[in-house]
């Protein structure tokens, strides 16, 4: 049985982006890599999860206007498409 929670955001929340040591955030405006994190400049950002180390961090930044994500069983950001691939000539 697979089993899920849902993480309810802030309205203002346009993205989403994973930390390289775990920390998983939501942003207002677009974020930008900065070391081995994203950051924002004048903008609302808020931790939401305390994930696991995220290697592939830089890959990790969703736009929650076009994607859904969710968090894997260990801890990582995914991204999941609103509309797959094969469908989206149908919903222009």
């Amino acid at each position: 049985m697979t089993k899920s929670m849902t993480i309810e955001l802030q309205d203002w929340a346009n993205w989403v982006a994973q930390d390289e040591n775990g920390p998983i955030w939501h942003y207002e405006s677009e974020p930008v890599k900065y070391a081995a994190h994203f950051t924002v400049t004048r903008s609302n950002a808020d931790i939401i999860f305390d994930g696991a180390v995220n290697h592939n961090w830089p890959d990790s930044k969703i736009n929650l206007n076009t994607n859904s994500a969710y968090i894997d069983a260990e801890g990582i950001l995914r991204k999941c498409e609103l509309i797959p691939e094969m469908l989206k000539p149908q919903a222009d």
